[in-house]
C-alpha cells in the first residue's frame, strides 16, 4: 500500500504480512514513517493505493473502532482526572460490559500493578503510566496491539523491566503486536521478526539475527550498527567463497556473488583482536595500527587503520594495553562479513 502526505514524504509500496500471534517490530530512524504506518493500520488514515487486512477481514475503509485494534501512543494519552482502574475499564464500560471493573482488575494484576487501581494518573511514574496504557488497550481484547515507541520515555532500568513484561503478556494473551521503535536493542530483544523502514520504504523484513547481520543496503547497514563498510572487488570465486581485494589486502568471504565491485559489511563485535596471530579456523588475519580507543562502560571500541573498528571488552583492552600506535592482529571468519554489490551492480 502507498500514501502521499505531500511536502515530499510518502509511504511507498509497503507490502507487509504480519502473522497472527507475532511480536513484530517496525524499526527505523526518526521521520522514517513508522508512526504513520501504524496509524494507517489503526484506521486514522487511508492508503491512496492498496488494502489492509486484519484477521482475515478487509479493513481498508473501516473506522478505527471497527478494526479490533488497541493503540498505545508514545505519550500514553491518559486522562489526568481518572484512576488507573477507571482507565482500564473505560473502553469496556463504553461497550456496556457489566464485568468492566473485574476485567480491569485482572489486567492490572497481569501487568503487576494491582496496587495502582485507585491512584490517579498524575501520581504515577512513567513506567506505571505505561503499564496502565497497555492494560487499557488490551482490555477490549484487540486482535492487534499497536505500540508507538512505548519505552522511549523510560529510564534504562525501567525499560529492561518493561521489555520483559511486554513479551510475557504478549505470549500469555497470544495477541499480535506491532511495535514501533528506533531502538535497536529493543527490537533485537522483543521481535519475532523486524521490518526495517527508512524514508517511507520497507527495506527489509526478517528475524533479528538476519536483519542485523545481513542488511540489504548500505544505508540500512549504517543504521543497524555495521561500522565496518569497506569497498572492494571480487577477484576470484570458488565453491561459494570469494576472494575480495580491499585496497590491496585480500580477504576470503562466503558469498554467492561471483565478481565485480562490492561493499563488505562487518559488525565490530565479529572482529577478534590479539597481540599475536592466534590459532583459529578463521580465514582472515590482518595487521593494523591502533588509531584511537574509546571506552564505553564495559566495552571498548578500537579504531584501526584501514577504516576498521572492533568492539571488545574493556578488560581485554586493558589486559592487552591497547593504545594508539600499537600494532594488532585483527581476525574474522569468512562467514562474518555480508557482501552486497556496489555501484548498482547485480546480485
Amino acid at each position: 500500500m502507498s500514501r502521499d502526505w505531500g511536502l515530499g514524504f510518502s509511504l511507498r509500496e509497503i507490502n507487509l504480512d504480519i502473522r497472527e500471534g507475532e511480536y513484530f517490530v517496525l524499526l527505523g530512524p526518526t521521520a522514517a514513517g513508522k508512526t504513520l504506518l501504524l496509524e494507517m493500520i489503526a484506521g486514522f488514515y487511508a492508503p491512496d493505493q492498496g488494502v489492509i487486512w486484519i484477521g482475515g477481514v478487509e479493513a481498508t475503509r473501516l473506522p478505527p473502532e471497527k478494526r479490533e485494534v488497541g493503540f498505545v501512543y508514545q505519550d500514553y494519552a491518559l486522562f489526568p482526572h481518572l484512576t488507573a482502574g477507571a482507565h482500564v475499564a473505560f473502553g469496556l464500560r463504553l461497550r456496556g460490559r457489566p464485568d468492566a471493573r473485574e476485567k480491569a482488575d485482572r489486567l492490572l494484576e497481569k501487568l503487576g500493578v494491582t496496587y495502582l487501581a485507585k491512584r490517579r494518573i498524575q501520581t504515577l511514574s512513567g513506567g506505571e503510566q505505561q503499564r496502565v496504557a497497555i492494560a487499557r488497550a488490551l482490555a477490549t481484547e484487540p486482535r492487534v496491539l499497536l505500540l508507538d515507541e512505548p519505552l522511549s520515555s523510560l529510564d534504562l532500568k525501567t525499560q529492561e523491566k518493561t521489555r520483559g513484561m511486554l513479551r510475557r503478556v504478549q505470549r500469555d494473551l497470544g495477541v499480535t503486536v506491532v511495535h514501533v521503535t528506533h531502538n535497536q536493542s529493543e527490537a533485537m530483544v522483543l521481535a519475532d521478526r523486524i521490518g526495517v523502514i527508512m524514508d517511507g520504504e520497507l527495506i527489509q523484513v526478517g528475524p533479528p539475527s538476519e536483519v542485523f547481520t545481513r542488511p540489504l543496503t548500505r544505508k540500512a547497514a549504517e543504521f543497524l550498527g555495521v561500522e565496518n563498510i569497506l569497498p572492494g572487488r571480487i577477484v576470484s570465486s570458488r565453491e561459494g567463497i570469494a576472494v575480495i581485494d580491499l585496497d590491496g589486502t585480500e580477504v576470503q568471504v562466503v558469498t554467492h556473488l561471483k565478481d565485480g565491485p562490492v561493499e563488505v559489511f562487518i559488525r565490530p563485535e565479529d572482529i577478534i583482536l590479539s597481540d599475536n596471530p592466534i590459532s583459529t579456523s578463521a580465514r582472515n588475519l590482518l595487521t593494523s595500527e591502533v588509531v584511537e580507543v574509546n571506552v564505553e562502560g564495559a566495552l571498548a571500541r578500537v579504531f584501526l587503520e584501514r577504516g576498521i573498528t572492533a568492539l571488545i571488552t574493556r578488560r581485554s583492552a586493558e589486559e592487552m594495553e591497547i593504545r594508539p600506535g600499537r600494532r594488532l592482529f585483527a581476525t574474522f571468519k569468512a562467514t562474518a562479513p555480508h557482501v552486497i554489490p556496489r555501484d548498482g551492480g547485480d546480485f
